[in-house]
């Protein structure tokens, strides 16, 4: 009973977090587009009149993305690597568990490696998807600041 209750647990923690990472990936999603659509109309704006520009907001533009996507890949980075670590670990105490019963096969010895398979696997998704949500906070900050600037701005001039 326990083992369900772990795992029913783990899919609950699992769930909330893919939940929390849809919702924030559509925070980037609606943000980004009303970005886009203010600076593209900065940018027709700077063609026409360059020496009325907003070359403030305009250069932005890119050091703001070099930031957030540097963040975005160390956090990746770290993220990976922590699951190749929980890997090998498995895989060892796997090879350490055959050892030990001379790698015969039994029923205990296929039950035990079983259950620690869906303990890392479910181990792994959660560590796959906290990394995935890590990676996504320097973007969704920098596109949800731009937004609420950006929407500042425009009321400003209305």
């Amino acid at each position: 009973m326990q083992n369900l209750d772990t795992l029913a647990s783990h899919v609950r923690d699992t769930s909330h977090a893919l939940a929390a990472l849809a919702g924030s990936t559509a925070d980037v999603v609606g943000a980004s587009l009303f970005v886009v659509g203010e600076r593209a109309g900065l940018m027709a704006a700077a063609v026409r009149t360059p020496w009325a520009a907003d070359h403030a907001e305009l250069g932005l533009m890119l050091p703001e993305k070099v930031t957030a996507f540097t963040a975005a890949g160390a956090a990746l980075v770290e993220g990976w690597w922590t699951v190749q670590q929980e890997a090998g670990r498995h895989l060892m105490d796997g090879a350490v568990a055959l050892a030990a019963f001379g790698c015969r096969p039994c029923p205990d010895t296929a039950a035990g490696l079983a259950c620690r398979t869906g303990r890392w696997a479910t181990a792994s998704v959660g560590t796959t998807l906290a990394t995935m949500q890590r990676a996504l906070l320097p973007v969704h900050g920098c596109a949800t600041a731009n937004a609420h600037r950006l929407r500042a701005a425009a009321a400003s001039q209305r």
